[in-house]
């Protein structure tokens, strides 16, 4: 489901689980994600925004100052279309160039050393406001998954979103915690990040469906 059948939804009345036309606008926005984050004081990476006039001297800048690797997403574009890694400027040239054919604009962002996590956010979920399910993978010291679980709860907030979300995050080796996205439809298939972490806390898929079709009502 997208911005346009959330719209339609939204126009007949007719109710919906996730979250609303504004937050998916904002979550499906790279670059809006980014700022959301920024503004709310959560910890993420640098990155810099490329329009379709960006000149060599943009991609230099970049390419300079800028640690490597370095990763280069279009700005609009759901989970990894058009994401590419870029180690030399001649990848950061090509990465950009292939961004450009799914979106307008394109986020370059500071490559960090470190392990990736995901954390689940439901709401109103045993007896909690905003419930956050065990980072996964689940191997971080104590600190830092209470980092992540309290980040992507502020996440879910600074985006504006809805019922639940699922956010991203990087772990440097001295336990630094960076969010890098957060997605409001993620995938509920058997094998996906979000039902994974269910399993992992002992919620069955059908009673968090459930559970989220109860929202609606």
């Amino acid at each position: 489901r997208g911005e346009s059948a959330t719209r339609l939804m939204t126009q007949l009345n007719i109710p919906y689980t996730g979250s609303t036309t504004l937050g998916l606008g904002v979550a499906t926005n790279r670059d809006l994600i980014k700022r959301a984050y920024n503004m709310a004081g959560l910890p993420t990476l640098r990155y810099e925004v490329l329009t379709t006039n960006a000149s060599l001297d943009d991609l230099l800048h970049v390419f300079r100052t800028f640690v490597h690797p370095v990763v280069v997403k279009p700005v609009q574009a759901r989970a990894s279309l058009g994401v590419r890694l870029a180690h030399s400027f001649e990848e950061l040239k090509e990465g950009v160039a292939s961004a450009f054919k799914h979106a307008k604009e394109v986020l370059v962002e500071e490559g960090v050393k470190g392990e990736r996590a995901v954390c689940g956010v439901i709401e109103g979920f045993r007896d909690s406001k905003l419930y956050s399910l065990i980072p996964t993978p689940n191997k971080f010291k104590s600190t830092s998954h209470k980092e992540i679980e309290r980040l992507a709860r502020l996440a879910h907030e600074a985006l504006g979103l809805r019922h639940y979300s699922l956010s991203h995050f990087v772990v440097t080796p001295k336990g630094k915690v960076y969010i890098v996205e957060t997605d409001a439809q993620p995938e509920l298939h058997q094998d996906s990040a979000l039902v994974t972490s269910l399993k992992s806390v002992g919620i069955a898929p059908q009673e968090f469906i459930d559970h989220i079709i109860s929202l609606t009502k």
